[in-house]
């Protein structure tokens, strides 16, 4: 019997099931969202009685596999005949709840799932450490404040850029307590999101540059902790 390897059971699973495309086109918004989250708990339940072991990689397959429909499909800012430059965030947590004396570590992949190099400006991203805010952080639907610092940069150039070539990913953790106000308990939702006409550095083919970098919600209970050192 042929064996599947998981990470590449996930992906045909996504594209089987519609994610990648969903037959009624769904436009950006809360009712596109319930249909990919239904769906990705679909694929993680189907993934987990398949042997797949690691359901952040799952998720990570979900999001790339949607991301190739949407390209497909045409859901792309401005001109949709020609595919987005954009890469796909996924957010991981061992746990979902931490209590005060834990740090609130985040992993957080970077995938390129084109099929050509894409060139990401590392400001924006967690690589070199977090230089500015990189995630929307909600609070009982309250906005969570960045304490973080903010380094203001010239124009940025060719060295700025890190290259993911198609298929790669990248991964590190971000402590977030050491970046946001987290002094209250609650209920916090957490988002990677990042938008700059600077994000990707656009290639000699002339690729549709979206300026945008974004991941999953994560649905996390988080005790109160004091403010990070300045």
């Amino acid at each position: 019997m042929l064996r599947v390897p998981p990470q590449f059971l996930v992906l045909l699973l996504c594209l089987s099931s519609g994610t990648a495309a969903f037959a009624e086109p769904v436009p950006p918004g809360p009712a596109r969202r319930v249909a990919e989250n239904r769906t990705a708990n679909h694929l993680l339940i189907g993934a987990a009685a398949n042997g797949v072991q690691n359901p952040p990689s799952a998720l990570a397959a979900f999001h790339v596999a949607s991301a190739l429909g949407n390209s497909r499909s045409g859901h792309t800012q401005g001109d949709s005949a020609r595919p987005p430059m954009s890469a796909v965030v996924v957010l991981g947590v061992d746990r979902t709840s931490f209590d005060r004396t834990e740090d609130v570590i985040l992993h957080v992949t970077i995938t390129n799932p084109t099929g050509h190099s894409l060139r990401i400006l590392k400001w924006f991203t967690p690589l070199d450490g977090v230089e500015r805010s990189l995630f929307t952080v909600m609070r009982d639907g309250e906005r969570v404040s960045y304490l973080g610092k903010m380094v203001k940069r010239a124009a940025p150039t060719d060295k700025d850029y890190i290259t993911l070539r198609a298929g790669e990913s990248m991964t590190t953790d971000v402590d977030l307590s050491e970046y946001y106000a987290l002094s209250v308990s609650g209920n916090y939702d957490v988002k990677y999101d990042v938008t700059s006409i600077q994000l990707y550095a656009e290639n000699e083919e002339g690729r549709f540059n979206n300026g945008r970098l974004t991941s999953n919600a994560l649905h996390l209970f988080i005790e109160g902790r004091s403010a990070p050192a300045p």
